[in-house]
């Protein structure tokens, strides 16, 4: 199996979760007043996506590495 790709996918999902839990703390107020939504509740709902994206990232990123050394260690 091509660990690489899925390795790049995982750091895709992991720069992504993390941009979208913290960008939300930079613009969180720009971006609402356009919107015209309730703050609260959305921020946590960004925090939370961005949590689970990253969460995602780190776990097949930890996947891609046991898996890796175990091919490495049997070849």
């Amino acid at each position: 199996m091509n660990f690489k790709n899925l390795r790049r996918i995982s750091v895709v999902l992991l720069f992504v979760g993390l941009l979208w839990m913290m960008l939300p703390h930079a613009f969180h107020n720009l971006v609402l007043e356009e919107v015209h939504e309730e703050t609260i509740f959305s921020h946590y709902t960004h925090l939370i996506q961005g949590l689970a994206l990253t969460i995602a990232g780190l776990a097949i990123m930890n996947y891609c590495d046991k898996k890796q050394t175990v091919t490495q260690k049997i070849y």
